[in-house]
């Protein structure tokens, strides 16, 4: 049993008159929906009245304030309610002790609820009348949020019409409704009716042109409502995508903050233990053992500054306060400085360096491609075995210079390729663990690179090392083509 709400095929005779809850036939199931408890007893006044004046019987199941406001208006327009309940025409029930006879918990139990029907409502009077039955069991349990229970006793009622010669009007207040989820909900019950009636704004209408437009109104409002509901379903989505992004950055960052409190107290520790160990043991230590003492102290030292730096680049990166000194200047003599540096800092690592011929000067800041270089070397030399090949190539490609920073380490297994240029992403070595780093260089060396125009990729390849490419834009583009 099927209300058709979404017909645009609508009779003038519908429109010419508004919906009537008095006008029903046997096998009728419909539902009113109404705002105001006054036009719902009406409504009912009006069904019942009918009833009794084509020679029908009636029951009503709903609230006992519901019973007392229709026997008043029963009442008022002439019906005898006593004696019409004396002969049988008129009955009436409670509807919550009514659903305890049938419900089992929370759901209404076929066999009870035939028998409920069997013993209250006679399946057909002797002289053969119909039988029109009001009832609000159904708006009770929705009321309750037994959604799924008023769902099922709709359906119940309507195994029962089909068998019986009964008209049933239902009714819920449109209040029961409005909160967010219930279109799809309020659609099922209607499905479950073979009439819907509107609730009194839309009945009170008296024009045939008012009645379309309060029509055509509703449309726009459920069509505005729905794009709204699609746009607050993306949004919820792309929150939802946020907030897994912020616990992964949360994740890492306490990871990061971890990391950064242990490398600043293991170097620190080590600069005390050197400095209480020259403090305590001056006078008998030789020049030699001094010199050592205070060069890894010295060491240690430049490690938490380094250390420093990196977390303030960062800072300054992501807050847009950072610029760049862009001038020309010569890539080879910057790439053969930072080669220096590292030959200096890693004796048992081989350096070699290809320059091409006629290269023309590049546009960057000098001091910042210098800290490129120099990390991506450093990344080298971590994941490098001892007498292994670093391997810097620079050349020219288009308005730009590259450079290669190549060598012969572990190789970066695919998926660490994907995060290797992220914020706190770290790769660790699986030869040796302890190698790790902070997470921020290649991020900060990728900040660094874009900053200045250029790009940055990664080619690498387990057990055959990896490849660092970056690029610099040329200062004069005319001698880069």
């Amino acid at each position: 049993m099927r209300a058709s709400l979404g017909s645009s095929n609508v009779s003038e005779e519908a429109l010419a008159s508004p919906p009537d809850a008095s006008h029903t036939h046997p096998h009728d199931h419909f539902v009113q929906f109404y705002d105001s408890n006054s036009y719902l007893t009406e409504s009912v006044r009006d069904f019942v009245v009918e009833g009794l004046r084509n020679g029908e019987d009636t029951a009503v199941v709903a609230t006992q304030a519901h019973r007392g406001q229709l026997e008043v208006a029963l009442e008022e327009v002439g019906v005898d309610v006593r004696a019409a309940r004396s002969e049988g025409r008129y009955r009436s029930f409670d509807a919550a002790a009514t659903l305890s006879e049938f419900m089992v918990d929370g759901d209404p139990d076929p066999a009870l609820f035939d028998k409920w029907i069997g013993d209250m409502i006679p399946q057909a009077p002797e002289d053969g009348r119909a039988l029109r039955v009001f009832g609000e069991m159904v708006a009770l349990l929705w009321d309750e949020g037994n959604v799924l229970a008023a769902i099922r006793l709709e359906e119940f009622w309507n195994s029962i019409l089909e068998a019986r010669p009964l008209a049933l009007m239902c009714a819920c207040p449109m209040r029961s409704f409005s909160r967010d989820g219930d279109t799809e909900r309020f659609n099922e019950v209607c499905d479950r009716h073979s009439r819907v009636l509107p609730t009194e704004s839309y009945a009170q209408l008296d024009q045939p042109n008012d009645r379309l437009l309060a029509v055509a109104q509703l449309q726009q409002r459920v069509s505005a409502d729905e794009t709204e509901r699609r746009g607050m379903k993306l949004e919820h989505m792309q929150l939802a995508d946020a907030l897994e992004r912020l616990k992964e950055l949360d994740r890492l960052r306490n990871d990061f903050v971890a990391m950064v409190v242990h490398d600043i107290r293991t170097p620190n520790a080590v600069i005390g233990v050197f400095l209480e160990i020259l403090r305590r043991d001056w006078g008998t230590l030789d020049d030699e053992r001094i010199r050592d003492l205070l060069t890894w102290a010295i060491a240690n030292t430049a490690h938490v500054t380094r250390l420093v730096d990196d977390i303030l680049t960062v800072s300054r990166i992501e807050s847009g306060d950072f610029g760049y000194d862009m001038k020309p200047f010569d890539i080879a003599e910057i790439v053969y400085r930072a080669v220096g540096a590292a030959r200096g800092d890693n004796d048992k690592l081989r350096f070699e360096v290809s320059v091409h011929d006629g290269l023309p000067a590049a546009l960057g800041d000098e001091a910042r491609q210098l800290q490129i270089l120099n990390n991506l070397l450093s990344n080298a030399a971590k994941f490098s075995a001892e007498m292994s090949t670093v391997a810097v190539a620079v050349r020219r490609e288009g308005h730009h210079l590259r450079i290669d920073v190549r060598d012969e380490g572990l190789g970066i297994t695919k998926a660490d390729q994907v995060k290797l240029f992220k914020r706190f992403s770290r790769v660790e070595s699986r030869n040796d663990p302890k190698i790790k780093g902070t997470g921020l260089g290649l991020y900060i060396t990728k900040a660094l690179v874009e900053g200045q125009g250029g790009s940055i990729s990664v080619t690498s390849e387990l057990g055959a090392g990896s490849t660092f490419s970056y690029t610099v834009p040329a200062a004069n583009r005319r001698s880069a083509d």
